[in-house]
């Protein structure tokens, strides 16, 4: 394991659940945290993405505690968005950030936070050889 805390938006995450690869997560990270806005954006859809928050909840995988940073606030990104940096800002670089969108990536970058996007975490998940990349659906 090579990242050992993340917190999660919205996005990585339905992107994920959408190619059936979600599973991977709990493989390459030992904590994986969702603010309550990412969770409920997620929540609301009736999708695969949906029913698997909810079985990631059911075994406490997703875990977060809320904090708002106003260095964050300022840049005006959506909920998820702020909270999902807000929390890795304010842990002092021990969280990494996975978000894909382009202005909260921007906004990490100006205020060093580092980030992985869901490509990223494709890319970490074959480097540690992860045998659900193997996986292809036909």
């Amino acid at each position: 394991m090579l990242i050992e805390k993340v917190v999660i938006n919205a996005s990585p995450f339905i992107l994920l659940c959408k190619s059936g690869l979600v599973e991977i997560l709990p493989e390459l990270f030992s904590e994986i945290g969702m603010p309550k806005s990412v969770a409920n954006e997620i929540s609301h859809g009736d999708d695969i993405a949906a029913q698997r928050l909810y079985v990631f909840e059911k075994t406490g995988l997703i875990g977060c505690s809320e904090v708002l940073s106003d260095e964050v606030l300022a840049w005006n990104l959506g909920d998820g968005e702020t909270e999902v940096l807000s929390v890795a800002y304010e842990s002092k670089n021990t969280l990494i950030a996975l978000v894909d969108d382009r202005a909260a990536r921007r906004c990490a970058e100006t205020l060093s936070i580092r980030t992985i996007g869901t490509g990223g975490v494709l890319i970490l998940a074959k480097k540690t050889r992860i045998d659900y990349i193997c996986r292809l659906r036909t």
